[in-house]
């Protein structure tokens, strides 16, 4: 069974994942999702930001994402990550009701919801 992290940041949070990546495990085994409230408007460089402070391998989470353990995951801008049919999967979301992309609410109840359905 996978190990999910979920960690979130606001907007102001750049200095903190950065000094928090540096000092991951590097073969943990887990899986490192990262959602930090972006503008959903602009092209995010999070994942190279934080490639330059960890060892593991970091990149942006796309649509067809198969989670890989020892890497780090960055939830992209305008898009939430849920759970479908026990995956995790990128959802859309309308920009003009949400500020705060991606949700991390959002991604730590789907992370939740997967860990719940797993150990049953």
């Amino acid at each position: 069974m996978s190990v999910y992290v979920g960690i979130g940041a606001s907007a102001g949070g750049l200095k903190a994942l950065e000094e928090l990546v540096e000092r991951l495990p590097v073969d943990s085994g887990r899986i490192y999702i990262i959602a930090q409230h972006l503008d959903p408007k602009k092209k995010s460089s999070l994942a190279d930001i934080l490639s330059r402070h960890s060892s593991m391998p970091v990149s942006d989470a796309d649509i067809g994402c198969d989670f890989q353990s020892n890497h780090i995951y960055i939830i992209p801008p305008k898009y939430d990550l849920v759970t479908k049919d026990q995956r995790f999967v990128l959802q859309e979301v309308e920009t003009a009701h949400h500020t705060n992309t991606p949700s991390i609410n959002t991604m730590l109840e789907s992370l939740a919801l997967i860990k719940t359905k797993e150990s049953i």
